[in-house]
């Protein structure tokens, strides 16, 4: 096979404004992303992938959101 089957990923993102004062905060930063994914390969017909993202606003108070998903890929 030319492909592995297990394949994963990292990717962080950080969000700021192009103003300082065009945020909510007032500060330039606004946000931190964080995203883990992975993706297992049975066949070109079937995989299956799973991620897990966390987003963490800069903002006094602001809890960090979440999401978490499992997908299954077939093709008929």
């Amino acid at each position: 096979e030319n492909w592995p089957k297990l394949g994963w990923g990292l990717h962080f993102y950080d969000f700021s404004a192009s103003k300082k004062n065009a945020s909510p905060t007032g500060k330039a930063h606004m946000a931190s992303e964080i995203d883990l994914r992975a993706k297992w390969t049975h066949s070109d017909k079937l995989a299956i992938s799973a991620s897990y993202g966390m987003l963490t606003p800069d903002i006094s108070g602001a809890d960090n959101i979440t999401q978490t998903y499992l997908n299954l890929h077939l093709t008929f």
